[in-house]
């Protein structure tokens, strides 16, 4: 990670970003090492698992209550979209709306998620040959803005996990991930920007790299094709489970958000 770092030149946004996936990659292993089950006395830990030359691994495979897991963590380019959302019409999913004034409104970052998706599925299918017992998971970065890939993924008119998604093959027919079990978004790019600008947290939390405790937690969403994950999982990462997303304004899933500035 070190040296991944050390390489990154310049000071545009392009760097900013790879910064940010370096960091998010850090933060997610950092919590699973913390909480792993020891094996043979040590934290169990594989970085980058998988014995096929050639072919594409998730970024770990760790140990939790005696079931092994591994993990993928993806973070979309959000710089550009954050400056974005201060036009007055936000639409987080594809929805049934008619849209009158492009220019004012912020549409979906549902593509990035779309290629999230292919990209996991197309890891643990290199995975399950050796391993095909584990719980795979896919992690994906945002910011405090947790309502954009709820909707991305759950919105009932095209979501990427719902019945009718806008992910389609030549013959018209849907994309399902049935090698991804769950999806956690993790709430807190923000906090990785904060660090960057040598600002003070909003949340709970005292360095950037320090997985939440308290709220607001993250999300988890169980894969309606993939195998049942869990609950230990779920709270072990420190997620709202799915079933609970309606108590939670920035957690529901939404058509549109009409911002009023003051």
């Amino acid at each position: 990670m070190i040296r991944r770092l050390i390489a990154l030149q310049g000071k545009d946004e392009i760097v900013l970003e790879s910064i940010m996936s370096v960091f998010s990659e850090i933060l997610v292993a950092n919590h699973a090492v913390e909480v792993s089950d020891l094996v043979n006395g040590k934290k169990y830990f594989i970085n980058e698992p998988g014995s096929k030359v050639g072919k594409k691994n998730p970024e770990f495979r760790s140990k939790l209550n005696g079931m092994y897991y591994c993990v993928e963590v993806k973070k979309p380019k959000l710089i550009s979209h954050m400056k974005g959302r201060k036009k007055p019409l936000h639409i987080p999913a594809r929805a049934k709306l008619e849209i009158m004034d492009k220019d004012n409104t912020t549409f979906p970052r549902d593509n990035p998620i779309k290629d999230f998706l292919d990209s996991a599925q197309s890891k643990f299918e290199a995975y399950v040959s050796e391993y095909p017992d584990d719980y795979r998971l896919l992690f994906i970065m945002w910011d405090n803005h947790m309502f954009e890939p709820i909707s991305s993924l759950l919105h009932p008119y095209q979501g990427l996990l719902t019945e009718g998604p806008f992910n389609r093959n030549n013959n018209n027919n849907a994309i399902r991930y049935p090698l991804i079990d769950g999806i956690v978004i993790v709430s807190h790019l923000h906090n990785f920007t904060t660090a960057l600008l040598e600002e003070p947290f909003i949340d709970e939390i005292i360095h950037a790299f320090q997985y939440k405790r308290g709220h607001p937690l993250h999300a988890f969403i169980q894969n309606p094709y993939g195998r049942p994950v869990p609950r230990e999982f779920i709270e072990v990462f420190e997620c709202i489970p799915e079933e609970h997303f309606h108590i939670f304004a920035d957690y529901s899933i939404t058509d549109f958000v009409h911002w009023h500035r003051v």
